[in-house]
């Protein structure tokens, strides 16, 4: 349920559900950082993520809560 919203965010992009997505994820939160790193896998396997990246821009990202901790994400379509 926490990946959902990443689901509609790439459909509102027009991406189709195969797509294979770069995520770009924007938190101070030191735990969520740390759980990123530690489920990196899990998670891009979920979202068909090839790649998962930490940066502080946050213009064209959204708001999402995962496990009760904020965070704002960007996805674009991976070659």
């Amino acid at each position: 349920q926490n990946w959902k919203k990443i689901f509609l965010h790439a459909k509102e992009k027009g991406f189709d559900v195969s797509d294979r997505i770069k995520i770009r994820v924007s938190t101070s939160g030191s735990a969520l950082k740390k759980a990123l790193r530690e489920f990196e896998k899990y998670i891009s396997n979920e979202t068909l993520a090839v790649s998962i990246l930490e940066d502080d821009e946050k213009n064209n990202k959204i708001p999402v809560e995962i496990e009760e901790m904020s965070c704002m994400i960007s996805i674009e379509k991976a070659n």
